[in-house]
């Protein structure tokens, strides 16, 4: 049985896991704010963020994503 993927050891993604409420920013500027909802197709430095703001989860560069809270201290 194949396990699903859930980088729990944070060696991906930038250390982003599904469930981690984050913030993307770009110079300096807060763009993005919300939850990891999943991993970006075949790219390791893209994760999807549910905003509040929008309709549909918002593509992110996880390398720019800063982590306010984990999932695991939820």
């Amino acid at each position: 049985m194949k396990k699903e993927f859930d980088n729990a050891e944070r060696r991906r993604y930038y250390g982003v896991r599904v469930g981690d409420e984050v913030e993307e920013s770009f110079n300096d500027r807060v763009t993005i704010k919300g939850i990891v909802v999943d991993y970006g197709f075949m790219d390791n430095n893209a994760v999807l963020v549910k905003d509040e703001r929008f309709e549909k989860p918002v593509f992110c560069v996880a390398e720019w994503c800063t982590i306010t809270k984990k999932v695991e201290d939820k």
